[in-house]
């Protein structure tokens, strides 16, 4: 008795097998199908595997090469049972995979058995000889069963075949009735372009009816010049290059008049996959293209007159610029006057004054100083809306300065008995910064938290470094009225007031604030604020801070000395050259002045295109490129670097007061190495220098 392995896709061929095998007294195991009986044959090692040849999946040829590949049962006999009748072909395959023993259908019982026992015998497997006397008897009652089998699955055939051409009626119907009645415009076209079938709605929508469709091809009714879109669709839809396509194109109705139509073709193909017709959607677009149209000559329009607008906005506003620094200058010269003799008449030389002159003249001296001080508030803002300020840093005592923007205050503090307080928490003495700029801020942060803090309240300074940003603060705090939350966001614009009512109880232009915070940023600062209604407010100036750069101002000759001493040592190592781009004065004066101290040679660019342009010129070792700049912004002049070979290496920072959520990621994706935001420390600038330009380079 020996274990045989039955591998075929049909259960009647499989059953017959599995009877015949079984009747002679050997253990069987079945496969529907080669992966299943691959698997099989690996687990049980059998004595003989019959197989079909036509299979889904893995036919009999792949299922044999797969067993004579695996070692575990690579020499197990292998039995192909086959209907085919190119019987020489088929021995020819079978022995390239290693199978001997082909047996073609239908099988005759006994001579299959003989053939099957001499193969085994051949392996030295003892077998049985089929004695049983009923055994022809039941072998034809199992055909007998097959045969009926075969009739019922026959008739269920017949019976599903009747169904599908039921369904197949039905779904024709439907849709002939959905392409009649549809909406949308339905065309049924050769594959030549010429029309089979048209529905009611698209005869409707060119005014041809369906007997004048079919004299013409989808070219008689296309506008000239959308030929080419349609023709290229069908090009690619016939190659296979794409199952449908979809376009806009113009129409001609039968009147000679276009209509815009948005069009959705596709190839049908018959069962055996050969193209046989196009069926198309075509829905009238006219009225949307024509809103489009409108829209865009509104848009075209709006466009103009903003930027019509923008430039009547930029003249007046230079206009009213200009206007303040003449009016301010006109106002100033008879205030002068009136000042001048207000303070000779107070001074009793032209002789003495009783009381209520003396009280006259100052509040005219009063009056007009206060006038003054609101006039140069005009021209400060004037001058930094018209970019003429100019900013002259220079090494400062922070005490001195400090003490003095307390000064300035001290007078009003006392009257209102507010107690006014100065902590320099690190003992700082000097600092790099404009002097006149830094202590007009801190008497404008003063000057308001003593106005807006009640009698008997406290007003404090305090000067203190942030070593994580190498920067310089100073904070002035206050226990007053507070700012609420919605009024923090217009604090710093100019000539808006948190009280602006006519009943308000504090005077002011609402300028102290504005000037404070544009003349931070022209140092490169930031103003910060924290407040709480009825608790008090906290102004934080942050200032670029860089004990080096303070260091070698202080002390000028003596740097100046040992800049001469270390030149055979600058001379020792390479130079390298800096290019660096941003368009603010300040900002490269002091970049430039501490870079060219650390010995490297430094070349201004103040906006995008003039930075290209020195690039090419001085071939720099590393770029740091401001990003917003006029006529070209740093953004895009970093991609045009990167798209120069060569400068497709040269180390970039993106150096700039963007800080808000992504700013990083859009710089770094331009194609800067690093980013920095302002106000920078110059001692990290300068490592990071030193970091992306390697000696030699």
């Amino acid at each position: 008795m020996a274990n045989i392995l039955v591998v075929d896709d049909r259960p009647t061929n499989r059953e017959l097998l599995v009877t015949l095998l079984g009747y002679a007294g050997h253990r069987l195991l079945e496969a529907s199908e080669g992966e299943a009986g691959l698997a099989l044959a690996r687990a049980e090692h059998p004595d003989l595997i019959i197989t079909d040849i036509v299979m889904p999946k893995m036919d009999g040829y792949e299922f044999a090469r797969l067993v004579r590949s695996d070692p575990a049962i690579a020499k197990t006999q292998i039995i192909f049972v086959t209907s085919s009748y190119i019987v020489e072909e088929t021995q020819s395959l079978a022995s390239a995979c290693g199978v001997s023993v082909v047996i073609s259908k239908p099988i005759e019982p006994q001579a299959f058995l003989a053939q099957i026992n001499q193969v085994l015998i051949a392996q030295q497997i003892p077998v049985l000889t089929p004695v049983h006397k009923n055994f022809h008897q039941e072998h034809l009652q199992l055909l007998t069963n097959t045969l009926a089998q075969k009739v019922e699955e026959l008739e269920t055939e017949i019976t599903e075949h009747k169904q599908s051409e039921e369904k197949l009626r039905e779904s024709e119907e439907l849709f002939r009735t959905s392409f009649q009645y549809s909406p949308i415009g339905m065309c049924l076209t050769a594959l030549d372009g010429r029309f089979m079938d048209v529905n009611q709605t698209f005869s409707n929508m060119l005014g041809f009816t369906r007997q004048e469709f079919q004299e013409k091809y989808f070219n008689d009714i296309t506008h000239p010049e959308d030929l080419k879109i349609g023709m290229d669709a069908l090009r690619k839809m016939l190659a296979e290059e794409i199952p449908n396509a979809e376009f806009e194109k113009r129409y001609l109705q039968k009147n000679g008049e276009p209509i815009w139509a948005q069009v959705n073709s596709t190839l049908l193909k018959d069962p055996f996959g050969k193209p046989v017709r196009f069926i198309t959607h075509i829905l009238n677009i006219t009225e949307r293209r024509r809103a489009e149209k409108t829209l865009q000559q509104y848009t075209s329009d709006l466009e103009r007159r903003v930027e019509e607008r923008t430039i009547e906005l930029t003249h007046a506003n230079r206009a009213k610029s200009e206007f303040l620094a003449n009016m301010s200058h006109e106002l100033r010269t008879p205030l002068n006057s009136i000042l001048g003799l207000s303070e000779t008449l107070l001074e009793k030389s032209r002789g003495p004054l009783n009381e209520k002159q003396a009280h006259a003249l100052q509040v005219i001296a009063a009056s007009g100083t206060h006038l003054l001080s609101l006039i140069n508030d005009i021209l400060e803002v004037s001058k930094i809306e018209a970019e003429k300020l100019q900013i002259h840093p220079d090494v400062i005592g922070v005490k001195d300065v400090c003490e003095s923007s307390l000064n300035f205050v001290r007078e009003l503090a006392i009257k209102k008995s507010i107690t006014l307080d100065f902590w320099n928490k690190q003992s700082l003495s000097t600092l790099f910064a404009d002097p006149q700029r830094l202590k007009q801020i801190l008497i404008n942060l003063l000057n308001n938290a003593v106005k807006f803090t009640p009698e008997k309240g406290n007003v404090s300074l305090e000067v203190d470094v942030n070593d994580e940003r190498n920067q310089i603060q100073f904070t002035i705090t206050d226990n007053g009225i507070g700012i609420a939350p919605d009024d923090l966001k217009k604090l710093f614009s100019p000539f808006m007031q948190v009280d602006s009512s006519l009943a308000r109880q504090y005077q002011g232009t609402g300028l102290g604030l504005t000037i404070a915070y544009k003349l931070t940023e022209l140092q490169g600062g930031s103003v910060h604020v924290e407040s709480a209604v009825g608790k008090g407010s906290r102004f934080t100036v942050s200032l670029p801070w860089d004990q080096t750069k303070t260091l070698i101002e202080e002390t000028g000759q003596i740097t100046k000395h040992a800049k001469a001493a270390q030149k055979p040592q600058h001379r020792l190592r390479p130079l390298v050259k800096i290019l660096l781009a941003d368009d603010h004065e300040v900002n490269t004066m002091m970049l430039g002045e501490y870079l060219q101290s650390h010995g490297y040679e430094v070349t201004i660019a103040r906006d995008g295109l003039e930075a290209l342009a020195k690039a090419e010129d001085t071939r720099p070792n590393i770029i740091i490129m401001d990003i917003q700049m006029p006529e070209m912004d740093g953004l895009e002049a970093i991609r045009h670097l990167r798209a120069d070979q060569r400068f497709i290496s040269t180390p970039i920072i993106a150096l700039t007061a963007l800080a808000m959520s992504g700013d990083r990621e859009r710089c770094l994706e331009a194609g800067a190495n690093e980013y920095m935001s302002k106000p920078v420390s110059l001692k990290t600038l300068a490592e990071k220098i030193q970091e992306l330009v390697r000696p030699g380079e």
